[in-house]
């Protein structure tokens, strides 16, 4: 009904519930998902059960609703584009003067990736990022593109302060109050997300801040194989 009432606008979309028979862990990973964390603004209002409708520069493919005469206009979604195909469209649709509309009352139950499954997702989309972006290839915006590398890059410039500093004989161990500080916004994450949950917040609140922990160590180690261009079957590994 927005679209009839809309001509400016393409497409519509919403919310996502986990499938009501997802166990808790699945749970807790749609939440990590949708972390400030570790994704970009828009993202975070897919969770939010108090976010109001408002227009947005992307559309969740999961549950998204357009205007097919646009779609076929615009030539699809890329068919050399295996990761975030979605994004690149969207990026497409807004270059054209069309708009995209979220409206919370839109909504989808979205299965949700068991942890095992989820952290494989991870690294296949982290290496495909991270090789898209030595490649020049803006499959999302430039902004977005380089938060997905960033945190190997900071990985990279402590690591090699750590080394000049002891290499000059300068005590380096006041450089460990970074990862300490990682740590302590993880844990910060952790118990925010609890909030939301009825259940153990002690078991609510390990489990996500290990997750958060390993989301990183994944994050980080996709990105570094993926910007060498390491051996590493990611299409495979993405589709299971």
């Amino acid at each position: 009904s927005f679209l009839d009432s809309s001509k400016d606008y393409a497409a519509v979309t919403g919310r996502q519930y986990n499938a009501p028979d997802d166990t808790i862990e699945q749970q807790y990973i749609r939440q990590l998902s949708y972390s400030p964390l570790f994704t970009h603004d828009f993202w975070r209002i897919i969770v939010d059960e108090n976010a109001k409708a408002q227009d947005c520069t992307e559309f969740v493919t999961a549950n998204a609703v357009m205007r097919k005469d646009v779609y076929d206009n615009l030539g699809g979604m890329d068919e050399n584009i295996y990761i975030a195909e979605d994004n690149e469209f969207c990026q497409r649709l807004i270059k054209s003067g069309y708009k995209i509309r979220f409206i919370p009352d839109v909504l989808v139950y979205h299965r949700e990736r068991k942890p095992a499954q989820y952290f494989k997702k991870v690294y296949s989309m982290s290496y495909y990022y991270a090789e898209m972006f030595v490649k020049g290839k803006n499959v999302k915006p430039l902004k977005q593109m380089f938060m997905q590398v960033f945190p190997l890059f900071g990985i990279i410039i402590f690591t090699a302060l750590y080394c000049i500093l002891y290499i000059n004989k300068i005590n380096p161990l006041p450089l460990l109050i970074l990862p300490v500080f990682v740590l302590l916004v993880f844990a910060k994450e952790a118990a925010r997300i609890s909030k939301k949950f009825k259940n153990s917040k002690i078991r609510c609140f390990v489990s996500i801040f290990s997750y958060c922990c390993i989301f990183t160590a994944v994050w980080i180690t996709g990105s570094f194989a993926g910007l060498l261009n390491l051996p590493s079957n990611v299409y495979n590994l993405y589709r299971h």
